[in-house]
């Protein structure tokens, strides 16, 4: 749903198109690197791999806190980077093109 017409603050819409679309589009190639990079489970694994090892070796290998943590780890730090800090950075990138409204 669009804003309404008196929440916009006109002011800031009076950019020059050519610094927009470039702002717009440096912008959306950060997103795009961003999101590939961290999106993939490999890259996440991969990095905290050592961290888990040490986890479940301090843990035990028949500890269930120490399965679930080999198990379900991947698939969480996925979900939030999802559901939390995707919609965040998204949110960001947003506010950094200039649009600005009241509310």
């Amino acid at each position: 749903m669009a804003p309404v017409m008196s929440d916009i603050l006109w002011d800031n819409m009076m950019s020059d198109d050519t610094v927009s679309s470039v702002k717009s589009w440096i912008l959306l190639i950060i997103l795009f690197v961003v999101c590939v990079i961290f999106i993939t489970p490999t890259f996440l694994v991969d990095h905290l791999k050592p961290v888990i090892e040490l986890l479940s070796r301090d843990l035990g290998p028949d500890n269930l806190l120490a399965i679930a943590l080999q198990t379900f780890f991947a698939p969480l730090m996925v979900l939030t980077f999802n559901s939390g800090l995707l919609p965040l950075f998204i949110d960001f990138i947003a506010y950094l093109e200039g649009h600005k409204s009241k509310s």
